[in-house]
């Protein structure tokens, strides 16, 4: 997850294939543990309307599968922490060989409709060959 964040993979991502108008992303912490979830990364969002998003970010390794059911809980949970923003950006990342990532952007939840929320909808998607190798990324 590091150096996802250290290259701005998410930013890339997100200024490049993404419908939404990010123009920040920070990174706020790595790790996010919550009752009944496990979130790898969480960032804050700034839109040029000046509204925020928080993005979660599932990452896997080459040999695990990307689980919406997995996501969509990791959502739930982070609206239960009681976060005042409104929408929750869910994206997953997964290590497809060495020094290749694959970036799946799933449409944002709104707070109002988690509840009835059953799935997710991937809204775009990206691979990413990181140049130079990144030792340990995809072995």
């Amino acid at each position: 997850m590091q150096v996802l964040v250290r290259l701005r993979v998410l930013e890339t991502h997100l200024s490049l294939f993404s419908k939404r108008h990010v123009v920040q992303l920070d990174h706020l912490q790595t790790n996010v543990k919550l009752s009944g979830a496990e979130i790898d990364a969480l960032f804050l969002a700034t839109e040029e309307d000046k509204q925020e998003i928080m993005v979660c970010c599932e990452a896997k390794g080459i040999r695990d599968d990307i689980i919406v059911s997995q996501i969509l809980g990791e959502v739930k949970a982070l609206f239960r922490t009681g976060m005042t923003q409104d929408l929750i950006l869910p994206i997953a990342v997964k290590a497809l060989g060495p020094s290749l990532v694959y970036v799946v952007e799933f449409q944002t939840v709104p707070r109002k409709d988690v509840d009835a929320k059953k799935s997710l909808e991937v809204v775009s998607t990206a691979l990413y060959a990181l140049v130079p190798p990144v030792p340990g990324i995809g072995l």
